[in-house]
């Protein structure tokens, strides 16, 4: 999932340099890039689900699902509000490279976590 979230920002960040006219690619390029990018939502979705009720006790199931399920929907419900005012502000490439540059941060810093737990101590 963090590896889907760093290839995810790149192509975000891509769009607003593309916007600002410092990517000028062809519109074919932009359609795979836009279909590259809804499959990679599959890929870092359906793996939430799976590590979601793998990891959650039997016991604990339904408030750990209503919990994820309302903040994923109270995500939804707020971003293209919040979208909207920002790029207002901010115009919408900018918006869209502070977004593709936060997802591969956060992502980056999933897979630093992840490669650090996986390395064995040398002691």
């Amino acid at each position: 999932m963090a590896s889907s979230s760093v290839i995810s920002g790149t192509l975000i960040l891509s769009v607003g340099l593309g916007g600002f006219g410092i990517l000028d690619l062809p519109p074919l390029v932009w359609i795979i890039g836009a279909s590259l990018l809804g499959l990679l939502g599959a890929g870092e979705s359906v793996p939430y689900g799976y590590v979601l009720q793998s990891e959650t006790p039997k016991h604990m199931m339904g408030r750990v699902s209503a919990a994820a399920m309302s903040l994923q929907t109270f995500s939804m419900l707020i971003a293209p509000a919040a979208g909207a005012m920002l790029a207002k502000g901010l115009g919408v490439h900018s918006v869209m490279i502070g977004a593709g540059t936060a997802t591969i941060f956060l992502g980056t810093v999933m897979l630093i976590s992840i490669l650090k737990e996986e390395t064995p101590f040398s002691e």
